[in-house]
């Protein structure tokens, strides 16, 4: 019963208050990963972690939570789902726009905030953004394309 009561929460909390909601998600996913690579992925004590960096992770999160939710707004204006054929050629390309476009300007602007948060002057956080993008776009073709079957219902489980 919990947990359907927290997604009926979440729900109500997504249709009144869209934005504020995903920026809130955003934000502790944003915490929560950084968390997570600092210390139960490495092997470390779970007290053991950058405060400031998981701050900084977090506020970028915060910033990137509106941006997110205007960009599937605009993909769903853009590419709407609706009708059988339509929706799934359109379920198709939005994956290809996610993995793409989408993926490169958002892993881009995030590899650069992280780099001038931390202190790292704006054309050094430039560099480390021409020199990681390829290899992060290419790890996550590897996972990402498959979850956006699945949630886009290109591929329906039920």
């Amino acid at each position: 019963r919990i947990p359907l009561d927290t997604w009926a929460s979440y729900e109500n909390s997504l249709s009144a208050k869209p934005v504020a909601t995903k920026t809130i998600i955003n934000v502790v996913i944003y915490l929560l990963g950084d968390w997570l690579s600092q210390t139960i992925f490495t092997g470390a004590d779970v007290l053991d972690f950058d405060a400031g960096r998981t701050l900084r992770n977090g506020l970028i999160g915060a910033c990137f939570g509106p941006a997110v939710h205007e960009y599937y707004e605009f993909s769903d204006w853009i590419l709407p789902v609706d009708g059988s054929t339509l929706g799934v050629t359109n379920r198709a390309f939005k994956i290809l726009m996610d993995q793409s476009l989408y993926l490169s300007v958002k892993c881009s602007i995030y590899i650069l905030a992280v780099g001038v948060l931390s202190g790292e002057g704006l054309e050094d956080s430039a560099e480390n953004v021409r020199t990681r993008i390829k290899p992060i776009m290419f790890t996550a073709w590897k996972f990402w394309p498959l979850v956006h079957c699945v949630t886009y219902g290109l591929i329906y489980f039920g």
